[in-house]
């Protein structure tokens, strides 16, 4: 994954076929979980993406992050130890505020077309 942001660094750490390991449950469906560690610098931001189709956890390991969503009234603060659950109705996105970098782990379903190993 690639960031316009070069305060954010994705480093993949696998990912998995749906199809291939429930075939019975996904027969049409070309999906994938996916796992990254995120790190945002200071002054870094994660861009508004939709989750439509796209659920997906996020974990806040160290540091601060602030995460704008469409379904609250104002930003969120998350701090090491949050979770943050995305499904189909919500668009987010995330910035740094603070002096120290955010250490993130990110967990997300989406179509085998972004697949790495295509």
């Amino acid at each position: 994954v690639q960031y316009a942001d070069k305060k954010v660094s994705v480093n993949p750490l696998g990912e998995m076929r749906l199809r291939d390991q429930y075939p019975h449950i996904f027969q049409v469906a070309n999906l994938a979980i996916s796992a990254s560690r995120v790190v945002v610098q200071p002054g870094g931001a994660i861009g508004l993406k939709s989750h439509s189709g796209r659920p997906g956890i996020t974990y806040v390991i160290d540091g601060i992050m602030l995460e704008h969503r469409s379904d609250a009234d104002r930003p969120l603060l998350r701090r090491p130890g949050d979770v943050s659950l995305t499904n189909n109705n919500i668009s987010n996105w995330w910035e740094n505020t603070s002096a120290e970098p955010a250490i993130l782990f990110v967990w997300g379903i989406a179509d085998c077309g972004e697949c790495r190993n295509e």
